[in-house]
């Protein structure tokens, strides 16, 4: 029997003209002519006997039927293309995969370690690119992507790696003289350099401690973590940072860790990637890898020495004190 499916040339330059708005810009990413593309469009809604655009100058609109249409194909479009790169580059022995991830990860925890992953999975060529917002819709262009959030909303498979352990860190010399930081309440002395994604950090790290402070959510905001980071190797503040970023700032003995309180987070770095790329070769290997990876750091944070001249705070809850504002 035959099969009720339009050609693949004219369901790609609808989908590129559905990105662009234009059938020009459409045109020269598929490197055909202007009028070819709007032939193959016309020759799309002729099958389908319905409306995609609406051609208002000086671009396009979708309808609704061709809204509903592009949300449908996208998806089936994007998985195609990604098998046939896969086969194309590796056959059925791995496969090439894009990754984004947040850039203070990337730099200062991905990249670090990528020879280990390269070395154990040969077969798949990993690509780092630019990291999306991914709230409305997947983009064709993400196999994976590593996110600082909470898990994944319907439609994606997530998987927690790490980030929700949170220490307090400063500038060494915080640390150094009569008025150095001994304890929390002496961080009331201190600007507290906030997260722009964790508006609410420092009051629960506060009540962890068994500590009042009366304006935990005051403070110069930062985002991404590298600016945060950065901001307290400026003697700008102290800051509440995941503890997993921070390996290259403390052998450089640009920040120290000022408290290491057994203290979560909510949120965290999640692997996440679409319910039908589940049993990709590629994304099964870097799922192993990525959740070994993290867990073989966690266990080495586990049985490290402290990480600064400041005793660890018990885990035992205290009455909590109220700190004056100094």
């Amino acid at each position: 029997m035959r099969r009720y499916i339009p050609s693949l040339l004219d369901l790609q330059a609808f989908e590129a003209s559905a990105r662009h708005l234009n059938f020009t810009r459409a045109g020269k990413e598929l490197h055909l002519s202007q009028s070819a593309i709007s032939h193959h469009v016309a020759k799309l809604e002729a099958m389908l006997s319905l409306r995609l655009f609406e051609r208002t100058f000086p671009q396009l609109t979708l309808t609704d039927p061709g809204l509903n249409y592009i949300n449908r194909i996208g998806p089936l479009l994007t998985q195609l293309e990604a098998a046939t790169v896969e086969v194309l580059t590796h056959g059925d022995q791995g496969g090439s995969l894009n990754l984004a991830c947040p850039t203070t990860f990337g730099v200062n925890w991905l990249i670090p370690r990528l020879p280990s992953f390269s070395q154990n999975n040969r077969n798949v060529s990993l690509t780092l690119v630019r990291y999306p917002k991914l709230l409305d819709h997947w983009p064709s262009d993400v196999d994976a992507a590593v996110r600082f959030g909470e898990p994944g909303g319907p439609g994606l498979v997530s998987h927690y790696l790490m980030g929700r352990e949170r220490v307090v860190i400063c500038h060494p010399d915080f640390l150094q003289g009569a008025d150095r930081i001994r304890t929390p309440a002496d961080l009331a002395r201190f600007t507290l350099l906030q997260h722009e994604g964790e508006p609410g950090a420092w009051t629960s790290w506060f009540q962890a401690a068994g500590v009042v402070h009366p304006s935990s959510t005051m403070g110069p905001r930062f985002d991404p973590f590298s600016m945060l980071i950065k901001a307290t190797a400026a003697k700008l503040g102290v800051a509440l940072v995941p503890r997993c970023l921070l390996d290259p700032e403390l052998k450089s003995q640009q920040v120290v860790v000022a408290f290491d309180l057994p203290f979560q987070s909510q949120q965290g770095y999640f692997l996440l990637f679409p319910q039908r790329r589940a049993g990709s070769q590629a994304i099964e290997a870097l799922q192993h890898w990525l959740v070994d990876a993290a867990a073989l750091q966690t266990d080495e944070w586990t049985v490290s020495k402290p990480l600064a001249p400041c005793p660890l705070l018990s885990t035992t809850r205290r009455k909590p004190s109220l700190v004056k504002a100094g």
